[in-house]
């Protein structure tokens, strides 16, 4: 806790999702971390900066407890998914839900006491329980993960004609990587047998691996659409490529050009709405970020205003083939998760619209790059949020939650270890580069420390490296398969073989 004096009549708990003591010591050794050594001086911290989780020392339990003092088996959050006794053992509740918490958050008592709360994305704090504060989401690890209207896409342009090729990404809500984007409330398991990339998962019964195998698959959108010489534009330039853009969950068509900015070679692509348009609505040139491109997406027969990236990543020269990035597309009057409902306009206007990180590929520089650079600009979002939201609204206690470092375990932290891959050095630096991203986070917010403010900084707990410490993913109260390694040892659990599979063997299992 950082604090000038120790009197502080306002409170900012900034949660880091899966920060690492270690890692932030021997970061800070180097030099990398120097707001993390600043709020170490200022403050008091135990030596080893360590904390005690509690189990499971997974997302939603440890958040809520850090705002509860409850421990899960007394709040009653207790997994990403809940099981309520009584109920169906397939049947389970979304364990984020503030429905859920028997306990009282610490922003009810302050609210009690006839003081204001700014609660930004903490995990288990929606639907709210407080009237006279804020809230944003709180439902998922990305703030309003759920207020976009079209997800990511990578699109392969290839000079040719042949039909457009659109993949869909597949749907994962078991929450082994965290990420949970859709709508569920409660849910009742239906067993996969695949799981959506054409990999067969082994017996559920005893199966290996988990979330950094489904955080390795690519998740989004994959398109492939011919570049054709550009005719029938109002306003093209000379020797332009033009490309059909799928959009909007495949519901709608943009027209892209791509252009030799030197009259040569092609350099430059942009979107446009239609042929006819004079001018377009975004471009970027090859290795770059286009800004916020503005567009109107026709959703369920509502016109709805939407934001969102591009990055042009490869572009032949000759304008024969293409590859570029399309992020999650925020639909920017979606309000659906702020409270009260007006914060949603009063943000977009006063610090602009949010981009998603990317989830789209993994391993591989060009990915690698497009995932760290989405997360960087999504924490300067929230450095900017918090600025405005701070300095023009009434608050006295500030809850956040952000999820970079969490998720990029998930992603990396595995490849970290020379045994695992000859290019660990490449993933140490990701993971490096992550804990710097949030070490500017924590300083924009350190300077607010003073008299009369006092800065919590807490994780949820840490990560490991499953495939050199782990091998059974333990899957004890998930609906998406069940690990009875543990119940077999301890005797509760017996198996038998079916035509080579292992099964439970319920008449000789015992009943707890």
């Amino acid at each position: 806790m950082a604090c000038n004096n120790g009197k502080a009549k306002k409170v900012m708990l900034i949660g880091l999702d899966g920060a690492d003591p270690m890692l932030i010591r021997r970061f800070i050794d180097e030099g990398r971390l120097p707001n993390f050594k600043k709020l170490l001086e200022m403050g008091v911290v135990p030596e080893d900066l360590g904390m005690q989780g509690v189990l499971p020392t997974i997302t939603p339990p440890n958040w809520a407890s850090l705002a509860t003092g409850s421990y899960p088996n007394t709040h009653g959050i207790t997994c990403f998914w809940n099981h309520e006794l009584g109920k169906p053992l397939d049947e389970l509740d979304y364990g984020w839900d503030s429905n859920l918490c028997k306990s009282e958050f610490i922003w009810d008592a302050f609210e009690r006491a006839g003081k204001k709360s700014i609660l930004l994305n903490y995990p288990t704090s929606w639907p709210p329980t407080v009237k006279n504060s804020i809230v944003i989401d709180g439902t998922s690890i990305f703030t309003n993960l759920r207020g976009y209207s079209d997800y990511e896409k990578y699109f392969t342009c290839v000079e040719g004609d042949f039909p457009i090729e659109e993949i869909p990404h597949t749907v994962d809500t078991s929450g082994t990587d965290c990420r949970v984007d859709t709508e569920v409330t409660t849910q009742q398991a239906k067993i996969k047998p695949l799981d959506g990339f054409g990999y067969s998962k082994p017996g559920l019964v005893t199966e290996e691996g988990g979330s950094e195998e489904e955080a390795d698959a690519a998740k989004c959108d994959k398109i492939k659409t011919p570049i054709k010489p550009a005719t029938g534009w109002k306003n093209a330039p000379a020797g332009a490529k033009e490309v059909v853009l799928p959009v909007n969950n495949g519901n709608t068509r943009r027209f892209g050009l791509l252009i030799a900015s030197d009259g040569k070679y092609y350099d430059t692509f942009q979107i446009y709405v239609s042929k006819n348009d004079e001018k377009p609505i975004g471009e970027a040139k090859v290795g770059c970020w286009s800004d916020f491109i503005f567009d109107t997406y026709n959703m369920n027969g509502e016109e709805r205003p939407v934001a969102y990236k591009i990055k042009v990543t490869k572009m032949q020269a000759d304008g024969s083939y293409m590859e570029f990035y399309y992020s999650f597309a925020q639909d920017i009057k979606n309000d659906k998760y702020f409270y009260p409902k007006e914060i949603c306009r009063d943000l977009f206007e006063n610090v602009g619209p949010m981009l998603q990180p990317s989830n789209y590929d993994r391993h591989n520089v060009t990915a690698d790059t497009i995932v760290i650079e989405s997360m960087a600009d999504y924490y300067n979002w929230h450095e900017k949020a918090i600025a405005y939201l701070l300095d023009n609204k009434e608050w006295d206690l500030f809850y956040s939650h952000i999820h970079g470092i969490d998720m990029l375990a998930h992603y990396y932290l595995d490849y970290n270890l020379e045994q695992v891959t000859p290019d660990y050095k490449r993933y140490r630096e990701l993971t490096a580069r992550i804990y710097e991203i949030s070490d500017h986070y924590v300083g924009e917010l350190l300077k607010r420390v003073n008299d009369e403010v006092a800065m919590i900084v807490v994780s949820d707990h840490a990560a490991i490296t499953p495939g050199m410490s782990v091998s059974e993913c333990p899957l004890i109260g998930d609906m998406w398969g069940m690990n009875v390694g543990i119940m077999s040892e301890l005797g509760y659990t017996k198996l038998k073989e079916v035509d080579g599979n292992l099964e439970i063997d319920w008449e000789n299992t015992m009943k707890m």
